[in-house]
C-alpha cells in the first residue's frame, strides 16, 4: 500500500490559506486572554515569516541555485514550521514536563511530515523543503526569544488541532487551494534578475 494518497492529503495542512487562519486564531486567542504584547509579537512574526518566504521565493525564482536544486523555498514547510511550531510552543506553557515533551515531539514530527509530503507530491525538492523549514524555525526562534517570560493562559491545543483538521478537510472537499506562486514567479522575472548576483552585465 502506497502512502502517496495520504501524503497528498497531508500536504494540504501546509496551505497558506489554512495556515493564515490558524495564525489569526492564535492572535485572537492571545488578545482574548489579555496577552496583548505576545499577540503583537506573534502578528509581527507572522507577517515577517510570510514576507521573508515571499521575498526569497521571488529571489530564487529569478536566481536559482541549480547545483543545489534550489528554485523556490517551500512555503508549506516554512510557514507551516512557524505556525505549527508556534502553536506547539504556546501549548508548552503551564504543562507538566512529560506533556510538554510529547507536544514538542509531535509538533516536530508533524512539521517534518508536511515537509516530506512536499517532496513526495513533487512540489519541491529536498533542499527547498529544508530551506523553508529553516526560515520558519528562525522566525519562530525570534518570536520565542521576544515573548520569553511573558505570561499567557494555557493554549487550547485541542481546539487548534480540530480547527486545522476541519479546515484542511473543507479546503480539500472544495478543492480550494489559493496560491500566490504565479504572482511571485512573475515578480521574480521582473526584478530578481536585476540583483547583482544575477546580473549578466
Amino acid at each position: 500500500m502506497t502512502l502517496t494518497p495520504l501524503l497528498s492529503r497531508l500536504t494540504g495542512f501546509g496551505d497558506f490559506a489554512l495556515l493564515s487562519l490558524l495564525g489569526l486564531f492564535v492572535a485572537g486567542w492571545l488578545l482574548s486572554t489579555g496577552a496583548r504584547r505576545v499577540a503583537l509579537l506573534w502578528l509581527i512574526a507572522l507577517g515577517s515569516c510570510a514576507a521573508l518566504i515571499a521575498l526569497l521565493k521571488i529571489y530564487f525564482n529569478g536566481c536559482p541555485l541549480t547545483e543545489l536544486a534550489m528554485r523556490s523555498p517551500s512555503g508549506h514547510a516554512g510557514f507551516g514550521s512557524f505556525i505549527y511550531g508556534g502553536i506547539a510552543l504556546l501549548a508548552l506553557s503551564q504543562r507538566p514536563r512529560w506533556q510538554a515533551g510529547l507536544i514538542a515531539l509531535a509538533g516536530g514530527l508533524w512539521i517534518a511530515a508536511i515537509g516530506y509530503s512536499r517532496v513526495v507530491v513533487q512540489a519541491h525538492t529536498g533542499p527547498e523543503v529544508l530551506f523553508g523549514i529553516a526560515i520558519g524555525a528562525s522566525v519562530l526562534f525570534g518570536f520565542g526569544l521576544a515573548s520569553r517570560g511573558r505570561d499567557h493562559s494555557r493554549f487550547p491545543l485541542v481546539a487548534a488541532v480540530v480547527g486545522a483538521a476541519l479546515g484542511a478537510t473543507l479546503f480539500h472537499t472544495l478543492d480550494w487551494h489559493p496560491t500566490f506562486e504565479a504572482l511571485l514567479a512573475r515578480l521574480s522575472h521582473e526584478y530578481a534578475a536585476l540583483l547583482p548576483p544575477c546580473s549578466t552585465d
